[in-house]
C-alpha cells in the first residue's frame, strides 16, 4: 500500500525483488535487495513479514530514484531506516541493475534452514546478469501496475518485440506472440524476463493477439504492454525496429497522441489500400467474396490535409487542483475558472490534450479556432458547466473568411450547380474537394441504363443526392424522420427551382408509405444511414417493396457489410463495391455499394 499520511510504505509483493537506493548515495551505492512474503507495521516501523530468501547485494545507478534512506537490521528484523521520499514509476532504460560478483553478501534466512537458504542464495547469484535486471524491474512492474490489471499474458508495461500482420478498424497493428498455453499450467506473473519475442519453445503454445497503434503492415516493433483482455492484449509504441517503406513523417506534432487522425504515419496510397482492403475484409466476414464484392480502388484527391471544413474542438470545464478541489482565487476567495487544454481526445484514453492547429482542417477554421482559443484560456467564461464544452467551428464555402460557431445558425454550401443551405450543427459532409465526386458516383449508378424513372432517397438529410439527382427522373421523394432536415431540404429544392421533388418526414416503421405507389421495376432506392447502418425494421420494408435497385453509400463498412448480407439474401446481386477516402489521415471511410434485383 501507499500511505499518504507516512508518505512511502513499500507494496506488499509475495517473492518479489525490491530495489531500494540510499538517498545521499554515490555515483554507486551499495544497496540490498530483499525479497519478501509481504509486510508488517508501518512507518518507520515497517519490516518485512517473512523473508522467503534474503541476500542479493547490487551496484545501483544514480539515475534510479531512491524509495527509502537504506535498510538496518537483518532477517525478520531488517526494515527501511527512513522513509521520506514518494515512490516512483520505474521506466524501461532509466535505470540499469548490476550483479555484483559471487562474492556477493549474503543473510541467511530465518525461516529456512540454513543449508536451503544458502542453496537459495546460491541459485540467486548464479542467475545471468539479465536475469537478476529482469527480477527487479519485474517487482516494480507489478508495484506500478494498476489495480484491475490482468497480469496474463504479460505483465503491466513488459516489453515485447512483434511483426505487425495487418490493421484492424480502427487503424491498430495486429501482431499475433506464441505464448505458453494457459492449460499448461502457466501462472500470469510472467517469466521474469524483459523481452518477449513471437518465437516458438518447446512447451505447447497457443496464439495471442497484441494490438499496437501507429504501425504498418510488415513492420517488426517494440511495444509496451499496458491491458490484457480475455483473448488479446493492448500496447504502446515504443521503437518501430524495421520500418515499412510506407512509413512517413508525420506533419502533426501530436499525431500518435491525438486520437483525431490515426494513419499520419503512413502514405496516402498506403492509407487508401489499407481502406479498400478494410472494405473487403469487412465483406468477407459476412461471407461475401473478392469477386462478388467487385471493389474498385479507394477514390480520393490531392488534398490530403487543409480539407476539413469543420472542426469540434473540446475542453473540460472547470479544471480542479490535485487535491480535488477547484481552483480557487486566494484574493477574492471566490472559485477561479481554469481551462487548461482545448482540443480533442488523446488516443489512448478520453483525456482531453491541448491542440493549437489541426493540420487537417481548413486554413480559415484554423485561424478563427486560434482566435477563439485565445479567448478562453485567457478569459474563461463565466457559468458552472460540469462536463466541459464542444466547441464549432464552420465552413461554408470553400476560401470563405467566414466561419460559423452558433450551432443554430445557417450556412450554405455548393455542390455542382446546385447550393445546399442548412444549420451549421446539422449533418453535411466535411471534405469539399471528394464530397462532388461522390455525388457524381451516386447520380451515375442511380442513372445507369436510363430505365429507372423514380427515385427515393431515405435518410435524405438535406436533400443532397435527391436534388443532385432529379434532372434524370420523373418523380423523386426524399424520406428522413427529422423534421428539421425535411424543411431544409423542402427550402433547398425551392431556391435550386428543383419541382419534380419532394420531401416527405416517416417514422422508420413507415418509411416505404411515401412511395406505395412508385413502380419498384423503374425505382431506384438511394440510401446513405447514420453509422449503425439500416436497422430491421427498415430492411424488412425495403425487401417487401424490392426495388429495381438499390445504391448505399455508407460511413461504416462493418454495418454496411451486415446489411449487404441481408440485401444479397433477400435476392440482389453487388454490381459495385466504390471506396471513397473522405478524410485523409483517418481510419474514416465512405464507400458506395450499387445492388441489382437478380
Amino acid at each position: 500500500k501507499t500511505s499518504l499520511a507516512m508518505r512511502l510504505v513499500p507494496m506488499s509483493t509475495a517473492s518479489s525483488l525490491w530495489p531500494v537506493a540510499a538517498a545521499s548515495a554515490p555515483r554507486r551505492a551499495l544497496v540490498k535487495v530483499p525479497a519478501t512474503n509481504g509486510w508488517k507495521g508501518h512507518g518507520r516501523s515497517i519490516a518485512p513479514a517473512s523473508l522467503v530468501c534474503i541476500g542479493l547485494s547490487v551496484l545501483v545507478q544514480q539515475n534510479l530514484a531512491p524509495l527509502a534512506y537504506g535498510w538496518s537490521g537483518s532477517g525478520l528484523a531488517a526494515r527501511p531506516a527512513r522513509l521520506p521520499l514518494p515512490l516512483f514509476e520505474l521506466k524501461s532504460g532509466q535505470s540499469q541493475l548490476r550483479r555484483m560478483n559471487s562474492a556477493a553478501t549474503r543473510t541467511p534466512c530465518a525461516l529456512c534452514s540454513t543449508d536451503a537458504a544458502a542453496s537459495a542464495a546460491e541459485e540467486l547469484h548464479s542467475t545471468p546478469q539479465n536475469t537478476a535486471n529482469a527480477a527487479a524491474s519485474n517487482a516494480m512492474r507489478a508495484h506500478t501496475r494498476p489495480a484491475k490489471f490482468v497480469p496474463f499474458p504479460f505483465d503491466y508495461h513488459e516489453e515485447i518485440v512483434v511483426n505487425i500482420e495487418g490493421l484492424t478498424n480502427r487503424g491498430h497493428g495486429i501482431a499475433r506472440v506464441e505464448i505458453p498455453s494457459p492449460t499448461n499450467g502457466h501462472s500470469s506473473a510472467g517469466d521474469g524476463s524483459d523481452e518477449k519475442t513471437a518465437s516458438p519453445n518447446d512447451q505447447e503454445t497457443t496464439k495471442w493477439v497484441v494490438m499496437v497503434p501507429n504501425v504498418i503492415p510488415g513492420e517488426r516493433v517494440r511495444a509496451r504492454i499496458f491491458r490484457n483482455f480475455n483473448s488479446y492484449s493492448e500496447a504502446d509504441l515504443i521503437d518501430v525496429i524495421e520500418p515499412s517503406p510506407d512509413r512517413t513523417e508525420p506533419r502533426c506534432d501530436l499525431a500518435g497522441i491525438c486520437g483525431g487522425c490515426q494513419l499520419q504515419h503512413m502514405s496516402i496510397q498506403a492509407q487508401r489500400d489499407w481502406k479498400k482492403r478494410l472494405v473487403l475484409e469487412g465483406l468477407a466476414q459476412h461471407g461475401i467474396s473478392e469477386d462478388e464484392a467487385r471493389a474498385s480502388d479507394c477514390i480520393g484527391t490531392d488534398e490530403v490535409f487543409g480539407y476539413r471544413s469543420k472542426l469540434t474542438p473540446h475542453y473540460q470545464y472547470p479544471s480542479k487542483s490535485r487535491r480535488g478541489r477547484k481552483n480557487v482565487d486566494v484574493q477574492t476567495s471566490e472559485e477561479a475558472v481554469v481551462i487548461t487544454a482545448i482540443g480533442f481526445q488523446k488516443s489512448t484514453a478520453r483525456q482531453i490534450i491541448d491542440v493549437p492547429f489541426c493540420p487537417i482542417g481548413t486554413p480559415e477554421v484554423n485561424a478563427e479556432y486560434a482566435r477563439a482559443r485565445d479567448r478562453l484560456l485567457n478569459n474563461p467564461p463565466p457559468g458552472k458547466k460540469k462536463k466541459g464544452a464542444t466547441l464549432l467551428f464552420r465552413q461554408g464555402e470553400l476560401n470563405d473568411d467566414h466561419i460559423e460557431t452558433n450551432h443554430n445558425e445557417y450556412l450554405i454550401t455548393s455542390v455542382g450547380r446546385l447550393r445546399f443551405r442548412y444549420r451549421a450543427g446539422n449533418f453535411f459532409q466535411n471534405n469539399y474537394f471528394v464530397l462532388p465526386l461522390m455525388v457524381q458516383e451516386v447520380v451515375r449508378h442511380a442513372t445507369r441504363d436510363d430505365v429507372m424513372t423514380h427515385l427515393a432517397d431515405c435518410y435524405c438529410g438535406s436533400g443532397l443526392f435527391a436534388l443532385s439527382a432529379s434532372e434524370h427522373f420523373d418523380k423523386v421523394v426524399g424520406i428522413e424522420i427529422n423534421d428539421q432536415a425535411i424543411e431544409e431540404a423542402t427550402a433547398n429544392a425551392v431556391s435550386n427551382n428543383v419541382t419534380n421533388c419532394e420531401f416527405r418526414a416517416a417514422s422508420a416503421e413507415n418509411i416505404f408509405e411515401a412511395i406505395k405507389d412508385f413502380p419498384n421495376d423503374n425505382t431506384v432506392v438511394v440510401l446513405d444511414p447514420p453509422r449503425k447502418g439500416c436497422s430491421t425494421d427498415f430492411l424488412m420494408q425495403l425487401y417487401t417493396f424490392a426495388p429495381r435497385r438499390i445504391v448505399y453509400m455508407s460511413c461504416d463498412p462493418s454495418t454496411q457489410a451486415r446489411d449487404a448480407k441481408g440485401i444479397i439474401a433477400a435476392g440482389y446481386g453487388i454490381t459495385s463495391t466504390q471506396p471513397f477516402d473522405l478524410f485523409p489521415q483517418t481510419r474514416h471511410i465512405e464507400c458506395l455499394m450499387v445492388f441489382e434485383r437478380l
